[in-house]
């Protein structure tokens, strides 16, 4: 006699209910992940516009902010996987980079049109409307400015995994610690 496997419909539910959930919790992990990206990337570009942004240690402390906010987030969307975490961690650090140069762009835009209204002579020569996006970073790019750029991301990016690399280590070594304290009492 062949036996017939019923499936139970009451675990096909728990399991569509829990997969669906994971959606989300991804889906939210994203959001989060592009609204810190978004954030970040328009403080950075705040400060080096003022000229508070010293090369090379600011952007590795922008992606050591990104890693802080990312990695928390990860772990509540049940991100276990290694690889996924690297992977999302260097898309949202791409896009903080881009989300910066966005900024920059705005607040060129903005000096322009501020420069033009506040000097007669600039706005005899200079074209009302600023550069477009396109425009600007053809005109703005040089080997150098391109090499500094590249740089620019790599350390943010580096950054950003070094941080969701290392939090889990320095976590599991405070636990390690603290229960070794623990049993020493």
């Amino acid at each position: 006699m062949v036996k017939i496997k019923h499936s139970n419909c009451a675990d096909d539910v728990a399991r569509e209910i829990r997969a669906r959930r994971g959606i989300l919790r991804f889906a939210l992990y994203v959001l989060h992940g592009t609204v810190c990206a978004l954030g970040i990337g328009s403080v950075a570009a705040s400060l080096q516009i003022r000229g508070w942004a010293p090369v090379g240690i600011f952007p590795v402390l922008s992606g050591i902010v990104l890693g802080f906010v990312l990695f928390p987030a990860a772990l509540i969307a049940g991100l276990d996987s290694r690889s996924r975490l690297i992977t999302t961690t260097v898309a949202f650090a791409l896009m903080l980079v881009a989300f910066e140069h966005l900024f920059l762009y705005k607040g060129f835009r903005q000096q322009w049109r501020a420069a033009r209204e506040n000097n007669a002579q600039i706005s005899l020569f200079r074209d009302e409307e600023p550069w477009s996006p396109a425009e600007y970073f053809v005109r703005e790019i040089t080997p150098m400015r391109a090499l500094l750029w590249s740089l620019d991301a790599v350390l943010i990016t580096s950054g950003a995994v070094a941080t969701v690399l290392i939090w889990p280590w320095f976590i599991s070594r405070n636990d390690e610690t603290r229960v070794a304290s623990d049993a020493a009492k």
